[in-house]
């Protein structure tokens, strides 16, 4: 089961939730289209009043500022190492976050990139598994059983199976499985930055240190998972054959974050008495949960289906 990854009192300080990736990767905005005539900064030539003899001062000025200009530009591309590197923004102390973990790249440890890699797959498939199945539900009613949808409500709560609520869980499954498909890609392409992070979490007072992840968003990390080391050494030093489902519910887990903005409001598959489904739609653990049941609904009735 996923564990907070903040202790309760830095809450408000740390939060969870991360940025929508998407916002990262979005197509470049259309350029504005040229200034036409009468439209702008100058007005159209028969608009355009009397040519008058520039002031005294004019071009004395536009020298002496083209001058410093082009000295002030100089010295700023020569103290950043020239080239584009010199319009970069500042880093963001995401970098020094990552250091206070003393926090290393996942895939530079072949073991985990592999546990990983292995984990997003499976999940990545369940996901859409899952999708799949709420797709078939939406077009016919009976397609899931009397206790699959109990099952469903518990996890959910008792309106879930509306037609606006399942909707709406459906997006969230496609967007956490974009999620998973994004880190996916992004880990298998060493020529690109890492995304997934495994970091010392007891070096960070704000941290749990016992818990296996966290989305640091409130760092500027923007589409970064960070896994705890000590979780990520324990499960692959252990001989668990449930290691890739385990480490696949939390990347879904944090997907949500990442994709959705999800909050952490409670753990585990069953939606707490007094919560509502509105809420439940916006917890990380429960659409990592309802990966894990969707997709086991989608094989079970699929082989009914056969069975008939």
């Amino acid at each position: 089961m996923t564990i907070s990854a903040m202790n309760s009192d830095t809450h408000a300080q740390l939060s969870a939730k991360a940025y929508d990736v998407a916002a990262n990767h979005s197509a470049p905005s259309r350029m504005a289209p040229p200034i036409e005539p009468g439209e702008g900064f100058l007005p159209s030539t028969s608009e355009r009043p009397p040519s008058r003899q520039p002031r005294a001062l004019f071009w004395p000025v536009v020298i002496v500022g083209g001058i410093f200009g082009s000295w002030l530009g100089y010295m700023l591309i020569k103290g950043s190492g020239g080239g584009v590197d010199a319009a970069r923004a500042p880093a963001s102390n995401m970098d020094s976050f990552l250091k206070d973990l003393d926090a290393k790249p996942a895939r530079n440890d072949p073991a985990v990139h592999k546990l990983i890699m292995a984990a997003l797959d499976d999940y990545g498939a369940k996901g859409r598994q899952a999708i799949s199945a709420i797709e078939k539900q939406l077009a016919d009613d009976n397609y899931l059983s009397s206790d699959q949808k109990q099952r469903l409500k518990a996890m959910f709560g008792e309106d879930i199976l509306s037609r606006e609520n399942l909707s709406s869980l459906r997006v969230k499954l496609i967007n956490t499985v974009h999620g998973l498909d994004y880190l996916k890609s992004y880990e298998e392409n060493g020529s690109v930055g890492p995304v997934i992070y495994v970091g010392d979490f007891a070096k960070h007072p704000a941290l749990n240190p016992d818990a296996p992840a966290y989305t640091p968003s409130s760092q500027g990390g923007r589409g970064l998972i960070i896994l705890n080391k000590k979780y990520v050494d324990d499960l692959v030093n252990s001989k668990s054959d449930k290691k890739k489902e385990e480490v696949g519910h939390i990347m879904a887990h944090e997907s949500t974050h990442m994709r959705i903005s999800t909050d952490d409001h409670w753990y585990g598959p069953e939606k707490p008495a007094g919560a509502d489904t509105s809420t439940a739609l916006n917890n990380a653990d429960s659409i990592a949960y309802g990966i894990d049941f969707l997709s086991g609904v989608h094989a079970k009735n699929a082989h009914r289906k056969d069975e008939t």
